[in-house]
């Protein structure tokens, strides 16, 4: 995971590892080279976390959202790590400011990868947010 320290690596892979449910909510698509989130994927986050289902999973307070940004694997890879970052933080901010989260939020830019597909490269301009219980 770039950016993150050997510590806060070690760290998260622990919480990760011992967690008692992960569940991916949902992938927002990204257009290249932007951090701008589209109206509509905006819509569909406040959507989504104003949910029956997803409110419910929120009023336990020890619920925690990881956001992990991507960029497909064109372009400088310190600049996929910065575009990663700005598009896991402008889901992070819209779910926080729009949605109403006030569960934890850690945001995790994962630059340049084929993670989410290899074929189509757009699939990897993208954000995953999970649902994370400790």
């Amino acid at each position: 995971m770039p950016g993150m320290s050997a510590s806060e690596k070690s760290k998260l892979t622990d919480k990760v590892e011992t967690a008692k449910s992960m569940k991916r909510l949902t992938v927002i698509n990204f257009g290249t080279g932007s951090a701008e989130l589209p109206r509509p994927a905006v819509d569909q986050l406040v959507t989504l976390f104003k949910s029956q289902d997803i409110q419910e999973e929120m009023s336990d307070p020890t619920l925690v959202f990881i956001v992990a940004g991507y960029a497909d694997t064109s372009g400088d890879p310190a600049g996929n790590i910065r575009l990663s970052e700005a598009r896991a933080q402008a889901v992070s901010n819209v779910m926080s400011t729009n949605a109403g989260v006030n569960n934890l939020i850690r945001t995790v830019g994962m630059g340049g990868t084929e993670l989410l597909g290899n074929r189509r490269p757009d699939q990897n301009r993208a954000v995953e947010i999970w649902a994370v219980l400790p």
